[in-house]
């Protein structure tokens, strides 16, 4: 990747880690304490290195449910992730990690988020990321549901397609437009894409649950 980014500014050479680039150990996917138990402690090894006794606990949910977090043996703060580095795991304070976004120009900071929901729907679709047409009603799912899920899937798709072509236009020079038959001037407003997911998570704040307005629209 260029450090220059064609558009005036400068990406950070000298990046800070960040929780992609290490190993995890997520909470989500340890088994749950047993039901007269809200804490437990379980033993993990990585690598060669000497094994943990890394307490987790299991928290109520409003729903009815409940989600499961570690005690970060560094500090003792709850936390979903650990990361793995050369004194263990710890949580992503005390492993002095960052996350994707924080590293990256503010345009490109949008293509990990928009990535990670849209896998997140996916998922909840029985579908894939890269799927082009609109996937059919899974098994059980309520029909409302269905639609909510699929009318976020259709806008992360549009972002995914605006940040492809920014990523693919953005860093062309006036030549390069010219040779292609496009107007320079005209094509960059249009690559502003961190604008458009900041109009996305507002009316996603705003309305959670999308009218079925959008969908007959399609």
């Amino acid at each position: 990747m260029s450090i220059f980014d064609g558009r005036g500014r400068w990406d950070r050479r000298y990046a800070a880690p960040t929780t992609t680039s290490r190993p995890r150990l997520d909470a989500h996917q340890v088994p749950p304490p047993p039901a007269d138990d809200d804490a437990y402690a379980v033993i993990v090894q990585y690598g060669s290195q000497p094994s943990q006794r890394i307490l987790i606990r299991r928290v109520a949910t409003h729903n009815g449910g409940h989600r499961l977090d570690w005690f970060c043996p560094a500090c003792g703060r709850p936390a979903r992730f650990l990361y793995a580095d050369k004194r263990g795991f710890r949580c992503r304070r005390c492993a002095g990690l960052r996350y994707p976004s924080s590293q990256a120009h503010h345009d490109r900071a949008a293509a990990p988020a928009v990535a990670r929901k849209l896998a997140a729907i996916a998922e909840r679709l029985h579908t894939t990321p890269d799927r082009s047409t609109p996937p059919a009603r899974p098994p059980r799912m309520h029909r409302r549901t269905y639609r909510r899920l699929l009318i976020e899937w259709r806008q992360l798709k549009e972002l995914d397609t605006a940040l492809w072509l920014q990523r693919f236009y953005g860093g062309l020079g006036r030549a390069m437009y010219e040779s292609i038959g496009l107007d320079r001037d005209e094509v960059r407003p249009a690559l502003a894409v961190a604008s458009q997911v900041r109009r996305w998570r507002r009316e996603r704040r705003t309305h959670p649950r999308n009218s079925e307005d959008g969908l007959r629209q399609k």
